[in-house]
């Protein structure tokens, strides 16, 4: 019996042993799923961040034509929330970005032509020349300051 039970001991403990080593892996695996999750999450707040810096930039870094070539950028992109941070705080809530625009729903293959600022009391104009498909098509941006700030106040097609 001594041989006997010798031999179901140390099968008991190579099991315990194999079922410890499993336990340990997947609790490690489960733990880097999580923190690749949160890592994912941080990451994506970041850019989001990033973005919202972006377009919180003063007159000095951000020109007038700079602020309308963002914003076309993300509206090329379909970022249309990132977008909205370009706009006057009045105009954010009601302007819909593609109606406004009228350059139709197909907007990654819009190209920039020229661009020309001009003063408007205290803000700025930026007309800008877009080619959509074959054709032309001219926007102008009207600028305002607002809280040391440029932002688009107005969208006219012209």
């Amino acid at each position: 019996m001594d041989k006997q039970q010798s031999i179901i001991t140390i099968i008991v403990m190579v099991v315990v042993v194999i079922l410890s080593l499993v336990g340990a892996y997947f609790g490690a695996n489960m733990g880097y799923q999580d923190k690749y999750n949160k890592l994912t999450k941080e990451y994506a707040q970041l850019l989001q961040d990033n973005k919202d810096i972006t377009a919180k930039q003063d007159s000095g870094a951000f020109t007038p034509a700079n602020l309308v070539k963002a914003f076309m950028n993300e509206v090329k992109s379909n970022n249309n929330g990132n977008a909205k941070l370009y706009l006057s705080a009045d105009v954010q809530k009601t302007m819909d970005i593609k109606n406004t625009l009228k350059l139709g729903d197909d907007l990654s293959n819009i190209t920039y032509g020229t661009f020309t600022e001009t003063i408007n009391g205290d803000g700025y104009k930026v007309a800008m020349d877009f080619v959509v498909g074959e054709d032309g098509a001219k926007r102008t941006f009207v600028l305002i300051k607002e809280d040391g700030l440029w932002k688009i106040k107005e969208i006219i097609a012209e």
